[in-house]
């Protein structure tokens, strides 16, 4: 099969070509955090935890309406075997239709909404939030296709400067005094800077003519790319309902506050590792070549990135979130670790799923996906009703922890991998991160200032850290890099 010709060779392939995109990818995914970051601590001293509540619950509409405005346009191009013009073109098109649709539908159910959770203060929250379908769908759809052309450092700049232009917008907002609504324009703001950055540049990208693409054809498989996120989502906002319902808007922003500081260093390396690995799958299976051997070092590669970050994140998570927040955040600091455990077991489990959409097992991926369901709301109403906030945030790490046991399950029955082959790097890289955990906790405990409590945090996982480097030769991680050439063995 052909592939698509680019400029300057910009078709990456093989671990250096993966390798180089995923860098750029995490460059500006970090740089990206950061701002995020910043932008916490300033909202934080700004926007009430109640107020904040009310805007985190807002969010969770606009994410469940996300699957069916982007209608999972940006995996079908990434994940496409041959990119024309035309298939670039039909998803625009439909874009602009499904972007149109879904803002209309957040008007439409904001009363719904505001009488369900008891929350006045959300009507203008939805509202606002729901412009950003009107820009978003269009500016994934051109991203994803220059992803996929291989422009993958223009693509990471491009999100980089759209988000930072988009939050820097939003926070002076906030201070001229449009508060809490500044807060849900700040995606809107992105998603346009982002689309008048990326589209001149996707009109001068080289693609190869193709047969018309039906919309039919494309909807199809987009359209179960998108319900399928859809039951994602819903899994992910269950929790933040259960909790806004029994526990109030307060205990909303504080789960809310808690759950962001996980998902941002989250997203970071899933949406990083997805954008690098995907075309390569893609490409091997469209080419007839077999999967198993790229599918073990990807998630080998994963469970380093997720148990070994996570771990350290739940070490120093607690204190450096309270200077970050400032006072008055207290219950958000105590749910880090709890959700960071979460948070490693989301990331296992969405790497397999990209997987699995590479190699179109819809059904399974559903079948799987309603199981996380099930475990992931139960959990969720059980302890939001026993009014625990802290059982409440193991949901997530309940449902994904038994969803990943299942998709490991059916690769074994499919000869795709044997989960024999992943215990070791799972076991080692896990253990690395227990101890990073349990040391920058330790660490946290010498002082009760915020600023010592991080630093002190930090330190006491030096040890471990420089454990580590002594014997990277054994750990996992540095033996995949250097089968595959990445690394001096």
């Amino acid at each position: 099969m052909s592939r698509i010709p680019t400029a300057a060779g910009r078709d990456p392939s093989g671990a250096r070509g993966v390798l180089s995109v995923l860098a750029w990818n995490s460059s500006g995914a970090i740089v990206g955090t950061v701002l995020q970051l910043c932008y916490t601590a300033y909202t934080a001293r700004l926007v009430p935890p109640d107020a904040y509540g009310a805007y985190a619950v807002s969010s969770t509409l606009m994410t469940l309406l996300g699957p069916l405005a982007f209608l999972g346009l940006g995996t079908y191009l990434l994940r496409a075997e041959r990119l024309t013009r035309q298939t670039v073109r039909s998803a625009w098109k439909v874009s602009a239709a499904t972007g149109v649709l879904c803002c209309a539908a957040v008007q439409a159910v904001t009363p719904l909404c505001v009488a369900a959770w008891h929350l006045p203060t959300a009507g203008p929250l939805l509202r606002l939030a729901g412009l950003q379908f009107l820009v978003q769908p269009a500016a994934a759809v051109a991203v994803a296709a220059l992803r996929r052309l291989g422009h993958g450092r223009f693509s990471a700049l491009t999100e980089l400067l759209g988000g930072v232009c988009g939050t820097v917008t939003a926070a002076a907002l906030l201070a001229l005094g449009w508060n809490p609504y500044a807060l849900a324009v700040s995606s809107a703001l992105s998603a346009v800077y982002t689309l008048a950055l990326s589209a001149p540049r996707l009109a001068r990208a080289a693609t190869e003519d193709g047969p018309p693409v039906p919309f039919r054809s494309m909807l199809g498989l987009s359209s179960a790319f998108a319900g399928y996120s859809l039951i994602q989502l819903l899994t992910l906002s269950a929790p933040i309902w259960a909790v806004t319902r029994a526990l109030g808007a307060t205990a909303a922003g504080q789960l809310s506050r808690a759950s962001l500081t996980c998902a941002l260093p989250g997203d970071m390396l899933f949406h990083s590792l997805h954008r690098a690995v995907t075309p390569t799958l893609a490409r091997r299976n469209g080419d007839g070549l077999p999967l198993g051997p790229a599918v073990r070092d990807v998630l080998s590669a994963a469970s380093a990135l997720s148990f070994i970050a996570f771990g350290a994140l739940a070490g120093v998570g607690p204190a450096a979130l309270r200077l970050l927040l400032g006072p008055g955040w207290e219950t958000a600091c105590a749910l880090v670790p709890v959700l960071a455990v979460g948070a490693a077991f989301s990331m296992l489990y969405s790497v397999c799923c990209v997987v699995d959409e590479v190699r179109k097992v819809m059904h399974r991926l559903l079948r799987i996906q309603l199981a996380v369901t099930s475990m992931t709301v139960a959990t969720a109403v059980a302890a939001a009703t026993a009014r625990d906030l802290t059982l409440t945030a193991t949901a997530v790490a309940v449902g994904t922890g038994v969803g990943h046991l299942l998709q490991l399950r059916s690769w074994q029955r499919d000869g795709l991998c044997r989960p024999r082959a992943l215990l070791r790097p799972y076991l080692v890289h896990a253990a690395v991160g227990t101890a990073l955990c349990a040391s920058g906790l330790a660490g946290a405990s010498l002082s009760k200032t915020p600023v010592a409590a991080t630093c002190c945090s930090v330190l006491g996982m030096v040890p471990v850290a420089l454990f580590c480097l002594a014997l990277r030769r054994r750990m996992p991680l540095y033996m995949l890099a250097a089968r595959r050439g990445l690394v001096s063995p």
